[in-house]
């Protein structure tokens, strides 16, 4: 890909593209690691794992969920879901455009 198009809509096209593509190169990333490397893949969530305290303006959103628990428990099956889900994303990208 070169440089953005000279039209508003080609401009947002090529930029939402490339968010698009570091989405997905995340997504496959967190994936991978859940998949091979379970115990890295664990030792990251409980460091990243902190709670966003919410007014209770909404009142279910003012007690946490944590599925931190299932997910742990299950990290390879997460690492599969995660790089199907994004395979899925990657081909649709592939076909739009």
């Amino acid at each position: 890909m070169g440089g953005p198009p000279q039209s508003s809509k080609g401009k947002t096209m090529f930029y939402l593209s490339w968010l698009g593509i570091i989405a997905l190169s995340a997504t496959f990333t967190c994936g991978i690691t859940a998949t091979l490397f379970p115990a890295r893949f664990a030792n990251t969530a409980r460091f990243w794992s902190q709670w966003i305290e919410t007014r209770p303006m909404v009142p279910f959103a003012d007690h946490r969920v944590d599925i931190d628990e299932f997910v742990l428990r299950h990290t390879r099956v997460f690492g599969v879901a995660i790089l199907s889900a994004a395979s899925f994303w990657t081909a649709l990208l592939v076909i739009a455009f």
